[in-house]
């Protein structure tokens, strides 16, 4: 026969209570057991410490139960029951759920129902910032744990099978000090957990109505049926005592749990404990690592997807990427499409005009090119023809200033001068706007070399802007 020792850890409550144990193939020996009562946060770290060693805890195997207010619970309903697929699409449903999806974390869930198209389960969550401590702490002392559950999860599901009836539904309340949790059990299977405030952290009364809230909630006081079961335990259980809710809900029973007989044989170890710890430490040796109805975050908890997470995570951002560039792709199309259009009919259009101006229907590969050299040619023309017959050419030269004005301007010439080699203008507009504008249009022209504007300012009577433009020919 082989023997090995297990260190059973309770850290909830503002206290931390250990009990060492020789387990045999067939048997359970208490060997040592300590508590330590400690604030909150890293008090716990400090109790804990001085519980291993009391008990001469070192290089053993170890169940740590934690508070549950480290944990986060959530229930979910997924639409298929092959376990193989929930253990695939789980993560992502949490990823969802918990408000710390970009840190790391470790979970466990149980099955609490399930139907021919369903699943539904209740998970824990934990950050791994929050957990790596404790294993730490533990490792540091030898310590390897093979359970991390959520106090008092064990002794509440010893409190489920043990019902005297075969499927039991009760709600569970483990009153503590400093903060106080929620167990709703369902046909004998813990389907939902909550986080209150403590017995000492708020009047009685307060504690009652938040309670009954949560309840209401969870739908577990409605109807007025006064068959719901309350159980009551934890530190401050009998503080509270079983007419707490007398009068305030409709739950026919109310009892104290905790400070029941255990029905099991102790010894000096055990009888050391409080009272409210022994059957929760207890309790804790029935965990198994292969049990499925428990929670378990260490051996439990599947691994993240790889490469997936991430994308999963940015699948939002990646696809508004991909919408963008669908929508610039398809006005690139939309306005390719447009300018072939438009370019179809301006061709159409040139064919036409080159028709009735050059005549004939000989095909033309490039009417516009052609137009624009048969312009070139008749321009060129005209200036030899200006150029060869001095006698015309400042009639054709005002003709051509005039054509170029444009039309939203107005103007008064003053003054038209002109040699062989440049005009002057002399006028007046109103607005210097309206100069820049003639400026414009005249270079347009191809009978100026170029075209500069001498002078502009405001006349002396304020009837607009006189200005001055030379032509170079």
């Amino acid at each position: 026969m082989t023997s090995d020792r297990l260190f059973l850890l309770d850290v909830s409550d503002g206290c931390a209570a250990g009990l060492l144990c020789e387990t045999g193939k067939r048997s359970l020996t208490p060997l040592a057991s300590s508590h330590s009562e400690s604030g909150s946060g890293s008090d716990y770290f400090e109790a804990v410490e001085e519980v291993i060693e009391r008990c001469g805890a070192r290089d053993c195997r170890g169940y740590l139960a934690l508070p549950a207010a480290l944990f986060y619970f959530k229930n979910l309903t997924l639409p298929f029951t092959d376990r193989r697929k929930i253990q695939e699409i789980i993560h992502y449903e949490l990823l969802d759920l918990v408000s710390f999806a970009g840190e790391p974390f470790v979970y466990d869930t149980v099955v609490i129902e399930t139907s021919d198209t369903a699943t539904r389960l209740l998970a824990a969550v934990i950050r791994q910032v929050d957990l790596g401590p404790w294993l730490e702490l533990l490792s540091a002392h030898g310590i390897v744990p093979e359970v991390v559950t959520v106090s008092p999860l064990a002794r509440l599901e010893q409190l489920a099978g043990s019902s005297d009836q075969p499927l039991s539904s009760f709600i569970y309340l483990d009153a503590g000090l400093s903060e106080s949790s929620i167990f709703r059990v369902t046909d004998g299977r813990i389907d939902t957990i909550r986080v209150l405030s403590g017995v000492a952290s708020a009047p009685e009364a307060k504690l009652r109505d938040e309670f009954l809230r949560t309840c209401l909630a969870l739908e577990a006081g409605r109807g007025g049926t006064g068959h719901s079961t309350l159980r009551i335990g934890g530190r401050g259980g009998e503080q509270l005592g079983t007419e707490w809710l007398a009068g305030h809900s409709d739950f026919g029973e109310v009892e104290i749990v905790d400070s029941a007989q255990l029905g099991l044989s102790t010894n000096q170890a055990l009888q050391m404990l409080p009272l409210y710890l022994v059957p929760r430490l207890w309790a804790m040796t029935a965990l198994q690592t292969e049990a499925a109805g428990s929670l378990n975050v260490v051996q439990k908890s599947a691994r993240r997807p790889v490469g997936l997470t991430a994308l999963k995570r940015f699948a939002p951002l990646l696809l508004l990427v991909l919408a963008v560039l669908g929508l610039a792709a398809g006005y690139q199309i939309y306005d390719y499409q447009k300018m072939a259009a438009e370019r179809a009919r301006l061709v159409a259009e040139a064919e036409e005009i080159y028709s009735v101006t050059m005549g004939g229907q000989k095909p033309v590969t490039d009417p516009v090119a052609e137009l624009r050299a048969r312009i070139s040619e008749i321009d060129e023309s005209v200036v030899a023809a200006i150029v060869e017959q001095p006698e015309i050419r400042s009639v054709a030269l005002l003709a051509d200033i005039s054509k170029r004005m444009p039309s939203s301007v107005r103007v008064s010439f003053e003054r038209f001068s002109f040699d062989r080699k440049k005009v002057r203008i002399d006028g007046t507009t109103e607005a210097y706007n309206d100069v820049d504008s003639i400026k414009k249009s005249l270079e347009q022209s191809l009978f100026y070399a170029a075209v500069t504007i001498d002078s502009a300012g405001t006349a002396g009577d304020g009837s607009g802007v006189k200005f001055s433009i030379s032509l170079i020919l």
